[in-house]
Parts: C-alpha cells; structure tokens; sequence
C-alpha cells in the first residue's frame, strides 16, 4: 500500500442542512507512510493543498496533527466522519472541503487496514 487514490463527497462550507448542502465529488489520494503501529503517518494530496497527516490514541480518544499547517485537535472513531470534519475545521485552519478530504481518508484507512482502529489498540 503506497499511493491510494479515492474519490469523497466535499462540500465548500458547512452547509446547515442536508437539503442545502451543495455536495460535489471530488479525488485526492493517500500516501502510505507508517500504518504498522501509532502513531500513524500519511499524507493526503486533495490536487489544490497537501497534508501530512499523523495520527493515533491517547488517553482521551483519538487525535490528530497535521504540522505543516500547525493544526492539531480530538478525534473520534476514525469512520465517524460527521464528527470528524467538524472537529477538523473547527481548529479554524483549514477550509471544510478540505476537512471533508482528510476526513475521509482516515475513514479509508481505517478500512484499508483491515481493522477498527479504536483507542488503546
């Protein structure tokens, strides 16, 4: 496993409701750095910005870094994508439609594995 593309849903903004979402479809792809043990490494190319992704457990869940744009916070579950882009934009970093990439590269990931990736494993 070394470069994955995939294609996610992405929108440009938090949108208030589903029905006024305005989601679009969009390919990025993952680089497989580390994914034998935590913390975990990728990075994800959305065609317009990169992301060097490290990621893992601790004692209060699961969290995230992203230092080449200084950004860090809490995840969930990495296949609660909901939470996850919210928690991701929230850091006030990025745009959403770029939470909306990494987010679903963790989600991919975790099933890339093969495994749930949970907290404490």
């Amino acid at each position: 496993m070394n470069k994955i593309e995939f294609w996610y849903p992405a929108q440009k903004e938090e949108a208030p409701s589903v029905e006024q979402s305005n989601i679009v479809r969009k390919q990025g792809s993952i680089r497989v750095i580390n994914t034998e043990h935590e913390p975990y490494e990728i990075t994800i190319d959305t065609g317009e910005n990169g992301f060097h992704a490290i990621f893992g457990s601790q004692i209060n869940g699961n969290f995230l870094c992203i230092p080449n744009w200084n950004l860090g916070c809490e995840l969930a579950q990495y296949n609660d994508r909901y939470w996850n882009i919210s928690s991701i934009y929230k850091t006030g970093r990025i745009t959403y439609e770029d939470a909306c990439a990494i987010g679903n590269a963790l989600q991919l990931i975790e099933i890339l594995l093969g495994k749930k990736v949970m907290p404490g494993e």
